[in-house]
This record gives structure tokens, sequence and C-alpha cells, in this order.
């Protein structure tokens, strides 16, 4: 121990005596360090933490697999929900969670809340109980006796001042007043970030239609139950049903995703490469930080000579080194944790807004030790070699008076491996970030089928207890619209259900007059109702016929727009308009829409999705409590917030605006996890090519010191400036050349695990990778180039006495 404290005050005071090489190994390993703390903190907090719940490798979600429309994650119907629930033998038990927004209103402003009706079982299975009152019971699941809430900590805490009589109060939601009979507990985390929760009913309707599918299901499973066993038994449930109720059924299965899998699914693969990176840019700062370890070594070559002569053993001399890099490590690993720091926050700040547990991502004990690990394997693995290297010595010629510290025939080999594997993984880095950037490119040419410049969005829901059904809500939109209309600065305004195309969209079997169902499964129909004036104020072109008019109310012929995919899949060479299509079952009853329109396909459910068969139905024939509005600007659209929440107010000052925001913002989000993806690994692919470039300089600029005494040699027996430079640029490169071959091989195997982050590339796209490569050989050309011409400029007197 004694000798270990006398090897770290020897290498603080050997470190202060040399600040700029100790400032540009800490800066350099900072980097690496700093980039891979920030984004593992992500990871931890993303992909390592367990769920918020207790056993939470139980929970699942139980999804419909419905084959015919190849969506494999899909809401269920109540009665297929209840067969789940009694027929399984794997789970403890399931409830139904159906998110909804609710107006809050009394004293203060208006809020809208995110909440959650769910089955009695829920708080059950979530293994969480309420910590004020009770929780639900089953007879509260019945219309009548489901005015009972229960709210969250921190709504709570925030809207009632965290008042400890609240249970037994009243509170008024979309203007009907319930109970609170419970407050859930601090930190419990509802899947949906819910603030409220409602006892979950389902009407005679829903309760006895199959073919309705509304409810999404979550469940437990028990104890040692997999996966795997789970779908097996409902795979099993899920044919019976098929069997017992082929009309509505066909094709219909069960899919259990774990509740983990499905939240970071989508995220996982873009971590994982991003992960992948910065350990990319932490090996490119560790060989530069080789390569200026073992130049040291040689120009210390006298120093640990005599060290040796008087008594130090290799293994002492060793670990002196060994202790050096070290501390140049750890001092990086705590400059890197201040740079991690500012970059967690960056992350989290630039980061798509969906971004899973985000609010969990920081710097924690778990981060703290990885860093210090981090730090202290990087001192130890990438010091050991040059520390091995400068101990072996021969004392002799060492200790001479004009002895030199040249670079060995080992260590110039190893300095030239590093080199190449400097290059290789930069090059690897770059086409990452050039496959991403080009990905980005196409996503930007695709033309969404409206325009989202200059228009506002906002989210308004009309109480059921305010405003009846049909009428009143269908009067209340079109007063609003005509008032927005009014409003100076406004071009056009509409509403509708919804902007774009979630996951969870309203959506129904239909049939077309004339034709035979297909068989399987029946296709679902996507519906959306919207105002007259919406498609003007989206800027959605009618290809064919009309759109909707004042003229098309609630009791006139029932109607449709449809879009160019619907049309020509339902009636393939004919003119859609003036066809009919339901989503009754075909019968005398039924009721037929008429085909009034064709707008252009557009890109709703994501610029990098497909577009999918789609309809339109006018608001007044069915009217929608929950609506969108867009208003279209002559300018800064965000400028007509204030004018637009007045109009609002004007007609109903309890109504909460929610969700303003442009319609490019909203068109961004959908795009928010590529663009963070790019960004990231734009950043991490230039600082490793910085890195790359200064290693190839360093070592380039270090030969060329070390050979000073060559080069006089040449140009005084007449060799050529050109020719001096050439030989030194020919070795810089013939080393940067290597590291491309190899760089590219990798590439060709690597670049595939991105192919889920990509769209319109590649994964071996040619230009990209011509270019990039072509990129990464200028910048080395120059890295070798700059040492080279400074070894032409040698004086060959003066490097001739320098011997």
């Amino acid at each position: 121990m004694t000798n270990l404290w006398q090897d770290l005050r020897f290498g603080f005071r050997i470190l202060l005596k040399k600040p700029g090489f100790t400032s540009i190994v800490v800066i350099t390993l900072a980097m690496g360090i700093g980039a891979n703390t920030a984004i593992f903190s992500v990871v931890n907090a993303v992909l390592l933490r367990p769920l918020p719940y207790p056993e939470p490798d139980q929970l699942a979600w139980v999804w419909t697999d419905n084959r015919g429309e190849g969506i494999s994650e899909d809401i269920s119907s109540w009665p297929n929900f209840v067969d789940w629930r009694a027929q399984n033998r794997v789970f403890e038990g399931m409830a139904g969670v159906r998110n909804q927004k609710f107006n809050l209103t009394g004293a203060g402003e208006p809020e809208e809340l995110r909440g959650a009706n769910v089955s009695a079982n829920f708080f059950e299975l979530m293994r969480s109980s309420v910590a004020r009152g009770r929780g639900f019971s089953a007879d509260e699941e019945q219309q009548g006796r489901d005015l009972v809430v229960v709210i969250g900590h921190n709504l709570w805490s925030r809207r009632f001042g965290g008042d400890p009589n609240i249970v037994g109060q009243r509170l008024s939601l979309d203007g009907q007043s319930y109970n609170i009979i419970g407050v859930m507990p601090p930190g419990f985390q509802s899947p949906n970030k819910s603030e409220l929760w409602r006892p979950l009913v389902a009407d005679a309707q829903l309760r006895g239609n199959r073919s309705i599918f509304w409810l999404p299901v979550i469940g437990r499973l028990k104890p040692g139950v997999t996966r795997t066993q789970a779908q097996a038994e409902m795979d099993g449930i899920a044919r019976r049903l098929e069997q017992q109720y082929p009309d509505d059924n066909r094709g219909i299965g069960v899919n259990v995703v774990p509740m983990y899998e499905q939240l970071v699914v989508k995220i996982r693969p873009a971590l994982l490469v991003l992960l992948g990176a910065v350990v990319c840019v932490l090996l490119i700062a560790s060989a530069n930080v080789a390569s200026l370890l073992l130049a040291r070594g040689a120009a210390r070559q006298k120093e640990i000579a005599i060290r040796a002569a008087l008594g130090a053993g290799r293994w002492r001399v060793t670990r002196q080194l060994l202790v050096e890099s070290s501390l140049l490590a750890l001092l990086g690993g705590a400059l890197g944790l201040l740079v991690a720091r500012g970059g967690v926050g960056a992350l989290v700040i630039l980061g798509p807004r969906d971004l899973p547990r985000a609010e969990s991502i920081g710097i924690d004990a778990r981060v703290l030790l990885f860093t210090f690990g981090l730090s202290l394997v990087t001192g130890v693995v990438f010091g050991s070699f040059p520390a091995l290297q400068a101990s072996k010595l021969r004392l002799t010629e060492a200790l001479k008076e004009g002895g030199r510290s040249d670079v060995g025939l080992r260590d110039q080999r190893t300095l030239a491996v590093l080199v190449i594997a400097e290059i290789a993984l930069a090059l690897l880095l770059l086409l990452g970030a050039g496959l991403l950037l080009k990905s980005s490119w196409r996503l930007q040419q695709v033309n969404p089928g409206f325009n989202s410049e200059r228009a506002l969005k906002l989210r308004l829901s009309l109480p059921q207890s305010k405003y009846r059904e049909g009428v009143d809500v269908s009067m209340f939109y079109q007063l609003l619209i005509e008032r927005l209309n009014a409003l100076p600065g406004v071009l056009a305004a509409g509403a509708t259900s919804n902007v774009l195309m979630g996951k969870v969209h309203p959506s129904s079997s239909f049939a077309v007059e004339g034709r035979p169902r297909p068989n399987g499964a029946p296709p679902e129909l996507p519906i959306d109702s919207i105002s007259p004036g919406y498609f003007q104020a989206m800027a959605m072109q009618i290809v064919q016929g009309r759109a909707f008019t004042g003229q098309d109310g609630s009791d006139g012929l029932p109607v449709a727009v449809v879009n160019e995919t619907m049309a020509r899949r339902s009636w393939p060479s004919e003119d859609p308009i003036g066809k009919r299509f339901t989503f009754d079952e075909p019968g005398p009853g039924s009721r037929w829409l008429t085909v009034v329109g064709v707008v252009r396909d557009s890109k709703r459910q994501g610029l990098d999705m497909g577009v999918r068969i789609e309809c339109f139905l006018p608001h007044t024939q069915r009217p929608i409590r929950a609506m969108e509005i867009v208003v279209r600007a002559k300018d800064n659209p965000l400028a007509l917030a204030p004018t637009v929440r007045e109009a609002v107010w004007s007609l109903d000052r309890d109504l909460p605006l929610s969700e303003i925001e442009t319609v490019e913002q909203m068109l961004g989000e959908q795009v928010a996890t590529r663009r963070f993806n790019l960004l990231l690994l734009s950043s991490f692919a230039m600082i490793a090519l910085a890195l790359a470039a200064v290693g190839i300089y360093s070592v380039m600029a270090y030969s060329v010191t070390r050979r000073t005494y060559e080069i006089g040699v040449r140009l005084a027996l007449g060799a050529q400036k050109s020719d001096v430079l050439g030989l030194i640029v020919k070795q810089g490169m013939l080393l940067a050349l290597i590291g491309l071959v190899i760089g590219l091989l990798a590439a060709f195997a690597l670049t595939r695990l991105m192919e889920s982050l990509l769209f319109g590339a590649s994964v071996t796209d040619p230009l990209t990778f011509a270019l990039i490569t072509l990129l990464l050989t200028f910048v080395a050309f120059l890295a070798c180039w700059l040492p080279a011409r400074r070894a032409t400029k040698v004086d060959p007197m003066v490097a001739l006495r320098s011997r």
C-alpha cells in the first residue's frame, strides 16, 4: 500500500510537470467517456431499469392479432375480453384499460386531464393499493354507479393542495360531478401516465357486439408462467372463439406482449446502435491516448533507465506507468462526467416527446459506477501495452549521453495498428451517420398529402352532461368554425376527429354495395368525422367529386369522401362517385353511404408508413365530442393561439384547450425519433472523424520528428523535397487505406443492424459508401500531408548535427 501511495504521488507530480500532454489526454478521454456515460444514462433508464411495479415481468398487454388487416397489436371487443378472462389458466387476472381525457372544471382555469377507464381489479393487477380511501368495487362497473374516481398523488397535490380530507369530496369532470373515493400513493405510474381513474363501463351494445373493437387489455401472468406458455394458451382460446363465432372472429388471434417489451420495442434498436457508436468513439479516443503514451514512453527512456539502474524492477516500472495512465483515465472520467451531465439534459430536451421513461433519465449510482469502471478499465487496458513497452530497456544504450529515444520497430507497428483501427472505426460511424442522413433526406421528400405550413392545431372535448349527443355537439362546432373563419389573419378553419392517424384509430369493417365480402377477416376502414372547410384548412386536394358542404346535414343523404387508395381498391376501373358502402351488415335496413368525393392520399399514419384506405364523414352526420381544430393562418400560426382561445371561450368558458401546436410540430413528432438518431450518430461520427484525423496527424508528426536525421541525410544526398513529401504521405496513406478496407468490410456486416432505422435507403447504399469513403480519404490525406510538408522544410545541416 505504501508503494502504491508513492506511485500515486509521483504520478501526480509527473502529470503536473507536463500540463500540455496531460490536458490533451484528459480532454480526449473525456470526450469518449462523457459520450458513453450520457448514452448509458439513457440506456439505463429506458432498457435496464425494471418497470416501477412489483413483479413487473409478469405484466403483459393482451392484443388482438387482426391477421386480415395485418395488425398484430389491435384492441379487443368486450365479448372477446370476457372470454379471454374466463377461459385462460395462465393469467392471475386481466383488466380493461381504456384511455380517456377529461375536462376538469371548477376552481381555477379549466384543465384537460389524462385519465383511464379501468376494470375494478386494475390496481390489484398493478400490485398497488390506494394511499387514501379505497379502490373500485365490481358493482361500480355499471352505469349509474360509476360516478366515482381515484386520483393520482400529483393531481391531488397540484390541484387540491394535498388536502387530507379529499376523500368524499366532489370534482367536476366533463360537467359531471364525481365522488373522489381514493388517492394513489406517490410514485405510482399508470401505463399511460394517467392522473385519474374511473370504473370501466360497457353498455348493452358493446357487451353484445363481438365485432366492435374498442378495449385495450392488460394481464398479469401467474408466477412461473412464461410468455411462450401464455401465448400457446391464448392461441388455443382464439382458435376456439374463431370456430364458435366465425362471422365476427374470422382471422382474429391473440398476441401476448410483455409490458416492458411493449415499452421499449421501438426505441431499443436505436439505443443499441447509439451505444455501439459511442463505444467506437471511446475506442478511437483510447487509441489516440495509447499512441501518445507510446510516444511519451519513448521520450522517457533515459528517466526509466535511471530508475532501473537504481534498483527498480520491470514490474515496479510497469506499475508506475499503469498508475499514471489510470490517473489520466480517472481525470478524463471526472471531466467526462461533467460533459455527460450537460449531455443528458440535452438528450432529454432534444429527444422525441414519446421517449419512454424520459423522466427517469439522469446520473444515478449505477451511472456513476459505470463511469468509474469505464475510466479504470480504459486506463488499465490502453495503458498496459505502452507501459510494458516502455519498461523493456537496454540500459547501456539508454544511459549514453547521446542515446536516442526512438520508437522501436515493434512500437512503430503498434502505432500503425492503432491508426488503422481508428480509421476503420471512424469510417463505420461515418457510414452509419451517412445512411441516416440519406434516410432523413428521403423522408423530407415524401409528400404527406397535405400542407403543414402555417396551420395551427388544438384539441377540444365537449362534456356529455352539457352537450346532448348529436345536434348540440354538431351545432357547437359549426358555430366555432364560423367564428374562427371570421377572425383576422385566418385563411380557413375546420375540425376533424383526428388530424394524424395514431396506433389506435377509430375504424370499422365495411361492405361495398354489389360486391361479396372478401374471405378472411373483414377489412377495417379508418373513419374520421370532419367539418366543411377541413380539407381547405389542411390543403388536402379533392381529385374527384366534391367536399362536404353545409347541405350535408343530419337529415340529408348519408355521404362520404374516400381517399384514392380506397377508391382504387373498392371500385377498380370504375368511377367511385355515386358508389355506396355500409358499415352495417348488408341488407334492407342497412345505412348506405354514398361517395361524393375522392381526396388525395395522405401519409397521416406517418411519413415512413404506407397509405391505408380511409374515409371521411360529415361531422353533422357523425358528431364526435372530441375534435381537433385546424386553423390555417396567413402568417405565424402560433400568433393566432390567444385569439382562437378567446373564440372558444366566447362559446363556453369551461372548455379547456389542449395540445395547442402547429401541424408542422405535430408532423415533426412522427419523425422525432429518426431525427434524434441522426443528430446523435452524426455528432459521434464528427467526433470520431476529428479524433481519427488528430490520431493520424499525431502519429505522422511524431514519425517525422523521430526521422529528422534520416530526412536530413536524404536531403543532403540530393533527394528532392517532393520525394520526401511523397515518402511521408505514402506511408500514412497506406495505413489509411488499410483502415478504409477493414472499415468497409465491417460496415457491410454491421450496418444491417440499422435496417429498422432507415427509410428509402439500402444498408449498403453505394453512393453513401463512396462519398463517405472519399471524405475520410481526403481527411486522412490532409492529416498526412501537413506533417510531410513540415518534413520538407528540414535543414540538412541542423538535422545531421541533431544526431
